[in-house]
């Protein structure tokens, strides 16, 4: 069973919230800067470095770079390409086959998230596909902006908690810690935020340690670079001739090369 969390954390997130009192007030509201960012056509640019570790046994850093794109209510479209990097001794245990696998999982996966619908462009199931057939579509429930992060800023219910949770907020620096929503035993996610003069998040930077419920011991750790705000975003869905639905590809193929764990799950 070893490995197991490390998908959720890479791929997910951890949901949080907030269960402490604020300590310090803001001279601006943060809330509400987000708020005003909720503009049609407008945007902001993302890029986020994932570390993850379990025990001794593994180590992988995931890169996510992209724009998300408002709408009065909020983000409405994203395009984000994510890389990882793995450590390959951790598989040295494998067969070739299996090994190439996994050597072949860092490779880059762009995702374009728009109208409530997912494309998926990744190198790792592309030979799978038919001719001509490059982006693989599914239903999205959410726009994915927080992709390798350990908090979603872009909710303002959920920034409001993190800002009345916190320990401090001096200086344009907000430091706190919250419990995660999952079953994992362990530790608090810690963070901290740093906010431009408008009130507006141009960094974040969070760290948890925690023992899942595998008994295994995982820490992981993010830096996320917020900039650009307001700029012009226009995210669009790709061609629909290379595009082909989730439905129509083979499940095992699909299913495994997206999930990186099921070779190594008992």
């Amino acid at each position: 069973m070893k490995l197991i969390a490390i998908g959720l954390v890479l791929t997910t997130g951890v949901a949080l919230i907030a269960t402490t009192p604020a300590q310090a007030a803001a001279k601006v509201d943060p809330v509400k800067a987000l708020k005003a960012q909720y503009v049609t056509g407008k945007g902001v640019k993302i890029a986020t470095v994932t570390r993850v570790s379990v025990a001794s046994d593994f180590s992988g850093t995931v890169k996510v770079a992209g724009v998300v794109q408002f709408g009065g209510r909020g983000p409405v479209a994203s395009d984000m390409t994510s890389e990882s990097q793995y450590d390959m001794d951790s598989f040295k245990g494998f067969d070739a086959e299996e090994y190439a696998f996994f050597e072949s999982l860092q490779l880059p996966v762009r995702t374009i998230t728009v109208k409530r619908t997912s494309y998926v462009a990744d190198a790792r199931v592309a030979d799978n596909l038919p001719i001509g057939k490059i982006w693989v579509r599914s239903p999205a429930w959410k726009v994915p902006t927080s992709e390798g992060t350990l908090i979603d800023i872009f909710e303002p219910g959920k920034l409001k908690s993190i800002i009345a949770g916190a320990t401090s907020f001096r200086g344009g620096v907000l430091k706190g810690s919250i419990k995660p929503t999952t079953n994992e035993r362990g530790g608090k996610v810690g963070y901290v935020l740093w906010f431009d003069a408008k009130g507006l998040v141009k960094r974040m930077t969070t760290t948890t340690t925690f023992t899942t419920n595998d008994n295994l011991r995982l820490t992981a750790s993010s830096d996320t670079r917020f900039t650009a705000w307001a700029s012009e975003v226009s995210v669009s869905a790709p061609p629909a001739y290379q595009v082909i639905d989730e439905k129509d590809v083979d499940d095992d193929i699909f299913n495994e090369r997206l999930d990186p764990l099921s070779a190594v799950r008992q």
